[in-house]
């Protein structure tokens, strides 16, 4: 399993074996997210969506399939910085949709809006968590000032 794991990341980590360690590893993270998310996405998610008749059905499918994306454009515009933006763009997406669905700014999906940094600080550094930070900040005031709207 663990050979058949590495042939994966091989396949899509752009860099194959650089020298350069650090981005190695980094690429190899990407990778490891976005495919656990994907496949958590389609095999978790959706089949739990139609089950119980959510109104996330089809961002769970649309989620799943993006996340899944990540490593082929990894491996074709061999830009971390864009894989990246793409795997913790979908997942701002995500959150903001199941926090639209389930109460908005009372709903507990905002609270996954710390995660977004982390994992960019992990992949990109923390120039790039900070813009994130920054990002996140805005969606959460956005869910605040159109929660007070309807006051």
């Amino acid at each position: 399993m663990r050979e058949l794991l590495d042939r994966y990341v091989h396949y899509f980590q752009p860099t194959g074996l650089s020298p350069n360690l650090d981005r190695v590893r980094r690429e190899r993270l990407l990778i490891y997210y976005s495919t656990a998310l994907g496949l958590m996405s389609l095999l978790i998610f959706f089949p739990l969506d139609l089950f119980f008749g959510s109104d996330s059905l089809y961002v769970s499918l649309f989620t799943g399939v993006i996340f899944l994306a990540v490593p082929p454009i990894l491996r074709w515009s061999k830009s971390q910085r864009l894989a990246s933006y793409m795997l913790v763009g979908t997942g701002l997406w995500i959150i903001a949709i199941q926090a639209y669905i389930f109460g908005g700014l009372t709903s507990n999906a905002l609270q996954w809006y710390a995660i977004a940094p982390l994992i960019v600080g992990i992949i990109l550094g923390h120039r790039e968590a900070n813009r994130i930070a920054g990002v996140c900040i805005l969606f959460s005031l956005a869910f605040f000032f159109a929660e007070g709207a309807l006051w």
